[in-house]
Order: C-alpha cells, then structure tokens, then sequence
C-alpha cells in the first residue's frame, strides 16, 4: 500500500495565512482594534478561530467596547468567506502535485472549521483527491492533541504516514499520533518537499 500522506491546510496546502489575519484585522477594525500581521503570527498561526477570538476580545473590551464572542466568529468567517470566493489560495504547483499524487491515500488534517476548509479546496479544484478531511468540528480536542490525525489515520486504516505541517502546534499533533513529520516552513516549498520525501520509498 502507498505511503499514507496528512496535509495541514493553512500555511501549508494554502498559502492562507495572510488572508486568516486579513479577515481578522477587517472584522475587529470597527472596533478600533488594530491587528498587525506580526502579532497574528504570534498569537494566531496554528490555532483554531476560537482561540484567538478569545485573545482579540481581550483587545475589544480593553477598548471598553462588549461584544460576544460568537459575533466576533462570525464577522471573521464572513470576511474569510468572501476572500476565498476571490482566488485559488491553494498555489497551482500544489495543484499539480495532489493530481499526481492522488492514488496515495491522502488526508486534511487543519484546525479549520469545516466550511472554510470545504472552500479552500473546492475553489482550488482539488477537494476530490482527499480521501477524508478532519477539522475543528470533527474532534473533541483539537492540535497540539493528537485527535486530529489519529482521526484521519483510523478512516484511511493506517497506523503510519508522514504529516506536512507548518505550526508547532501541528507538528506536535502529528508526532503525539506516531506519525513521521515534514516541516513547511512556507505553502510554496510544500510540492518540492513532498517529492523530496516520496523519493526517499
């Protein structure tokens, strides 16, 4: 059988990152929040959106305004929402690869909710070649736990693979789930890095 592969969504299949902390510094600007791309990169990057809308209401009341956190979710999606409608986050490389790749058994892994997953990938045209796709609604406990792909390998009945993850959170996951890890430091790298690890079966 193929070698199993687990792909983290944002910051590695999409290069989304910017567009996450684009759709938060939109949502919060009412407000009079200012969110610099260096404080999301810190605070944001590998966790799930209820995570940082707890640290973005901190922010918000601090500036003596109430609103709720659900609100706040809400406003970030619709924002997410509309970016995504706007172009292919997925780099068309990675494109090229998931389609001659798409015999090996293969599997989203994100902290995602699962409507901005679904949209990324069905947008990038690529959804169809992922057998199964974990995402924040689909566990109890999401990444740095390992929930998240011991999910994804008991639908794909493995008990081994290699994950490609961007976030210290996901690596954590990852390796907590006995799977073997490929950092990815940038979306754009994924392709050369899947192929340089594939020639090595």
């Amino acid at each position: 059988m193929a070698t199993a592969l687990f792909f983290d969504l944002d910051g590695t299949l999409a290069n989304s990152e910017r567009h996450h902390w684009r759709a938060w510094r939109d949502a919060v600007r009412p407000f009079h929040i200012r969110l610099s791309w260096h404080w999301y990169r810190s605070a944001g990057i590998g966790r799930p959106d209820a995570d940082i809308a707890r640290q973005v209401l901190k922010l918000v009341r601090q500036g003596g305004t109430k609103v709720k956190q659900e609100e706040l979710l809400k406003l970030k999606e619709d924002y997410f929402l509309r970016l995504i409608q706007t172009f292919s986050m997925v780099p068309i490389r990675t494109v090229s690869l998931l389609e001659n790749i798409r015999n090996f058994p293969l599997a989203v892994v994100t902290s995602c909710p699962r409507v901005q997953a679904d949209a990324i990938l069905e947008r990038a045209g690529v959804a169809q070649h992922f057998r199964t796709r974990v995402c924040l609604e689909d566990v109890r406990r999401p990444k740095p736990h390992p929930d998240p792909y011991l999910k994804a390998m008991r639908f794909l009945r493995v008990s081994a693979g290699i994950a490609f993850e961007n976030s210290e959170s996901g690596v954590a996951s990852a390796q907590r789930a006995g799977l073997e890890v490929v950092f990815v430091p940038d979306p754009r790298q994924l392709p050369s890095l899947v192929r340089a690890r594939l020639v090595r079966d």
